[in-house]
């Protein structure tokens, strides 16, 4: 309709593009497009690959050594085990394990990589300015300290909810070669 071909040449100033971008800046984040060479390959080839991500920390978008390993945020003492066996067999064998950063399987896979001195990436379902759940920002802080990551779709402040959470796990799912599944 006419009313939004009026608006669209007044993107910029009604997005908050630049506020956006500085505030990316300012928190060391990094936005990466589908047309960037640094934009994971195999997220690339998902029907509804984000636009674009952003990254603090860093990864290998090119590696296809990379697993998911997600599951229940309940996890038993038995989960726990293979959760923290197979992140720990992955880190040592040089892939990247890449989860949530949410409470029960995510947060215990991704401190067993970094136990095992291997590389992590967290993927949120809120933009990095919001990690979720606040209890995992110093979890945050040592998967990038670690030569990890902390990935978003979402812009900076964006406050996760109910629909962020399966687009995020999209995520998960289209940057690994494969996905290990616990207790869910």
């Amino acid at each position: 309709p006419e009313a939004l071909a009026d608006e669209i040449p007044k993107w910029k100033e009604k997005s908050g593009f630049e506020k956006e971008i500085a505030l990316a800046e300012r928190a060391g984040v990094r936005i990466i497009t589908r047309l960037d060479d640094d934009y994971p390959k195999l997220l690339n080839q998902i029907p509804d690959a984000p636009l674009c991500l952003y990254v603090r920390g860093a990864f290998e978008p090119a590696s296809l050594l990379q697993i998911g390993i997600v599951g229940s945020r309940r996890v038993s003492n038995y989960g726990r085990e293979m959760a923290e066996h197979l992140a720990r067999s992955a880190a040592y064998a040089g892939w990247t394990v890449i989860s949530g950063l949410a409470f029960g399987t995510d947060a215990i896979a991704h401190q067993a990589t970094l136990d095992a001195g291997g590389k992590t990436v967290a993927v949120l379902g809120g933009g990095l300015a919001r990690i979720f759940p606040q209890e995992h920002v110093p979890l945050a802080r040592d998967i990038v300290e670690g030569g990890g990551a902390v990935v978003s779709e979402f812009p900076m402040e964006f406050a996760p909810n109910r629909r962020s959470f399966p687009m995020r796990n999209r995520v998960i799912s289209g940057m690994s070669s494969g996905l290990l599944v616990i207790e869910a």
